[in-house]
């Protein structure tokens, strides 16, 4: 009798500490005779539940700790065939006393998300989102690994309007990192702007007016619609110019197209105040142009240090239509068009704060 007792004091002790069976030694076996399910069973339904017992049944007998985990496989498949993804089999940490054997179904919760938007005024958390489609909601991230394409980054960062941070904190339940990524956007995503400054041209005292609108966030995809016009303050119909600008980032290409028109005109009859022998009719005309211009964003290097470049290319057109006149002499008309393509790569390499280094290699060739 004392030896049946230390027999089951030894498979109790098994079972517990989870040993596995040496290569010198017998695994030691013990008497099961029954099974207990505890967690989740009020989520099973009847079938479920007959087809656990089922697979149970079968362990039932003189068993060891291998076929205990062999069991707790078995019934794992059961149940991820039945409610695939909802359940994990648990086999405890148990003392045997009466041969039964105590299961224990976990639920499985939805993956806790390790990625985190905050709004700001004008951009939404989907516009934040947006912003850096390589981040993934649901996946597992791994500490020391760049989370995010960097290209997106940079791109975020050239939005006139909108701050894009990005900030790493320690989760407590789980101890794994967490990634904020919050815009900061004190204007919201308009601005509009009126300036005064005297460069300008002499025949009009030198003094003009600037205006200007900015949509940064025009769809609320980070595209950027500029308005802009320019004028004199002593004659503003004789002098003047009008600009529309549009540029839309396909951040998941690391991509963007930029369109930008503009048109000036410019009556500037008045003398000059020089002597007569050369007082001259300075010119009168109007100029329109637009450019296109595509790019793509390299990858980074990712040597310690900021860096970002992009290859560019563009297309450019203007119009010009322009009569002057020298001393009564006889007017000058000319009227032409200019194109050309433009090519070549432009970025920046931060090494600190302080010291950046920019580069802007392109060329531009013209019909």
């Amino acid at each position: 009798m004392k030896n049946i007792k230390s027999r089951l004091k030894l498979s109790a002790i098994s079972v517990l500490l989870g040993l596995a069976s040496s290569s010198l030694y017998a695994e030691e076996a013990f008497l099961v005779k029954g099974f207990q399910l505890s967690g989740a069973l009020e989520t099973l339904s009847e079938d479920a539940q007959l087809s656990v017992a089922k697979s149970l049944s079968k362990y039932q007998g003189t068993q060891t700790l291998t076929s205990l985990k062999t069991a707790q496989l078995e019934l794992q498949a059961v149940l991820d065939k039945i409610e695939p993804n909802k359940f994990d089999v648990v086999l405890p940490q148990q003392t045997i006393t009466d041969g039964n054997i105590m299961f224990e179904l976990v639920s499985k919760s939805a993956a806790e998300s390790q990625v985190f938007y905050k709004a700001s005024q004008g951009y939404s958390e989907e516009n934040i989102a947006r912003s850096l489609p390589s981040l993934k909601q649901g996946k597992v991230y791994e500490d020391g690994r760049q989370w995010f394409d960097l290209r997106e980054f940079n791109m975020a960062k050239e939005n006139p309007l909108k701050v894009t941070r990005v900030h790493y904190e320690l989760n407590p339940k789980n101890k794994t990192s967490n990634l904020i990524i919050a815009g900061f956007s004190p204007f919201g995503k308009t601005r509009s702007f009126i300036s005064y400054d005297n460069f300008g041209a002499r025949e009009f005292n030198y003094q003009r007016v600037s205006l200007g609108f900015v949509n940064a966030n025009l769809t609320g995809h980070d595209d950027v619609l500029n308005l802009n016009a320019l004028t004199n303050v002593k004659a503003p119909s004789k002098s003047y110019a009008v600009g529309v600008g549009y540029t839309y980032p396909f951040y998941s290409k690391h991509q963007s197209l930029s369109l930008y028109t503009s048109m000036s005109y410019a009556d500037s009859n008045d003398i000059d105040g020089l002597p007569s022998a050369i007082n001259r009719k300075l010119s009168r005309g109007q100029s329109i142009s637009a450019n296109l211009k595509w790019s793509y964003y390299l990858p980074t290097f990712n040597l310690g240090m900021e860096d970002q470049f992009k290859i560019n290319l563009g297309y450019n057109y203007r119009h010009i239509n322009q009569t002057s006149e020298l001393n009564r002499l006889g007017a000058t008309k000319k009227k032409f068009a200019v194109s050309g393509i433009s090519a070549g790569i432009d970025g920046r390499i931060q090494f600190t704060p302080k010291t950046i280094f920019n580069i802007d290699l392109t060329h531009h060739y013209y019909a």
